[in-house]
């Protein structure tokens, strides 16, 4: 049996270890700012509130807040910030918008890190087999309405995001895995805009 002392050691060492929520995500938020280009690879696992599921992986590159290319099975949607193009391979068309007739909140990056824009609410350190994890929960009200639950995994040495779980009203769960998460990454005009391809008709919808 440890003694009154040796309790207490330990205790107060734990307090000491505790992440504050407040710091964790400025830490993420210093760590999204100096960013620069991200690419991303990740897994996709959405569990339905009628009890199906689904999964598929994918990878993102964000040249900033309005430039990306996402590319998942059968679907690649890139944007140079004016532009929009949507290609769906099963339908040998891409569709032609402009960014500006979008639905508010579509960009990527803003799905990837508005949780940057939360009010944080508790942080626990978790050990896996990808090493340590913050763990942080959020209050999506108000930024995420459509959301009843917003969790995210940091990275503590760097507050980099490594998993992502939000539940929406209906009880829908989705879970981002981010596999891979490069920053700094080298970009060129031409990643961010819809190259012709033969036998893919163009449906421009400006």
């Amino acid at each position: 049996m440890k003694s009154p002392v040796a309790t207490l050691v330990l205790l107060l060492a734990g307090i000491c270890a505790a992440v504050e929520p407040e710091e964790a995500l400025a830490g993420s938020a210093r760590f999204v700012r100096g960013a620069g280009a991200v690419s991303v690879s990740f897994e996709l696992e959405q569990a339905y509130s009628t009890g199906a599921t689904s999964s598929q992986k994918g990878t993102l590159l964000l040249g900033d807040a309005v430039r990306f290319r996402l590319k998942m099975p059968g679907m690649t949607l890139i944007s140079d910030g004016k532009t929009y193009w949507e290609h769906r391979e099963a339908s040998k068309q891409v569709l032609v918008r402009n960014v500006s007739d979008l639905p508010a909140g579509f960009q990527p990056a803003k799905m990837l890190f508005q949780y940057l824009e939360c009010r944080p609410l508790s942080a626990t350190t978790t050990k896996e087999k990808k090493g340590e994890l913050v763990r942080l929960e959020l209050d999506p009200t108000g930024r995420m309405g459509n959301l009843a639950e917003l969790t995210v995994w940091l990275k503590p040495k760097t507050w980099a995001p490594a998993r992502i779980r939000a539940k929406d009203l209906s009880g829908n769960v989705a879970t981002y895995e981010l596999t891979s998460l490069k920053t700094g990454a080298k970009t060129s005009p031409s990643d961010f805009v819809y190259a012709k391809t033969e036998g893919v008709d163009e449906i421009d919808m400006r």
